[in-house]
């Protein structure tokens, strides 16, 4: 985003290239915000709910059911439970408190790093997050992961 703030007080490079604080790109001195705005950004994050899952259908039925069988619920697992109340999380920067605690959530991912095959010279990727994307979703492996079997 290019804003420095507490937690990131240092600005990013561009391809290399310093772009921060002194440079044509950022007269502002850092950091630029003292970490309310950021704050109040996670907070309605926190608080936006996914989209609701379609309609399910005969097609939901079919698609759920290859979803399964190629094995693309290995990574991208339907539900999880959130952690128990008190549970330090991020190094402990974060408590999980009882309105987050012990909840299923339905993410389509294990929030894990894995080797998805893509080719693209980053061997290691996060998987994606799959919930509301039924509408605009473009796969990133095409199914070669190594699970996919047909």
């Amino acid at each position: 985003m290019g804003i420095t703030s507490p937690l990131f007080p240092n600005e990013n490079t561009s391809q290399g290239e310093f772009v921060g604080f002194g440079t044509i790109y950022d007269p502002v001195d850092e950091p630029e915000n003292d970490g309310v705005d950021v704050q109040a950004f996670a907070n309605f994050m926190r608080s936006t709910k996914a989209p609701p899952r379609g309609p399910i259908t005969p097609d939901a039925h079919f698609g759920e059911k290859k979803f399964n069988q190629i094995g693309c619920n290995i990574c991208h697992v339907a539900t999880i439970v959130t952690a128990a109340a008190g549970t330090p999380i991020n190094g402990g920067a974060f408590t999980v408190p009882d309105s987050l605690a012990n909840r299923a959530i339905h993410p389509y991912s294990d929030f894990l790093l894995h080797d998805i095959g893509t080719g693209d010279g980053i061997p290691i990727q996060p998987t994606p997050n799959l919930q509301g994307q039924r509408p605009k979703f473009v796969p990133r492996h095409f199914g070669d992961c190594g699970l996919a079997t047909g």
